[in-house]
């Protein structure tokens, strides 16, 4: 009976570390996704200051 108590905690600690693993790929795509976009609006804010200036002048 111990053995399998010992197995079933093996495999729940096991699937609890893969889920882990999985949550921790996914953020991590998040993060470089977000950080591009960023990116991407900071290029943008600065053509349309930059047009916004033209166009006061």
């Amino acid at each position: 009976m111990d053995r399998r108590f010992d197995r079933i905690e093996y495999a729940q600690q096991h699937d609890s570390k893969a889920m882990l693993d999985i949550i921790d790929q996914k953020v991590s795509r998040t993060r470089v996704d977000v950080d591009y976009l960023s990116e991407k609006t900071g290029v943008h804010d600065v053509k349309l200051n930059n047009l916004a200036k033209r166009l006061d002048e």
